[in-house]
């Protein structure tokens, strides 16, 4: 049986990729307090990848 852990690594990054889409998507987003938002969203997203991924693929 999987764990929680393992199941969260395997959906998580597509999970945030269709909710930034879905983020991308909303009218509120396309004003400028909108496109900051979804900006900082990413570089949050981006920078825990960055930092936290390399965890997994580790021995």
């Amino acid at each position: 049986m999987p764990s929680l852990v393992s199941i969260l690594l395997r959906c998580g990054p597509p999970a945030l990729l269709i909710a930034l889409i879905l983020l991308a998507d909303n009218p509120y987003s396309h004003s400028p307090s909108g496109v900051l938002l979804l900006s900082l969203c990413s570089l949050f997203v981006s920078l825990g990848f960055l930092l936290f991924g390399g965890q997994r693929f580790e021995a």
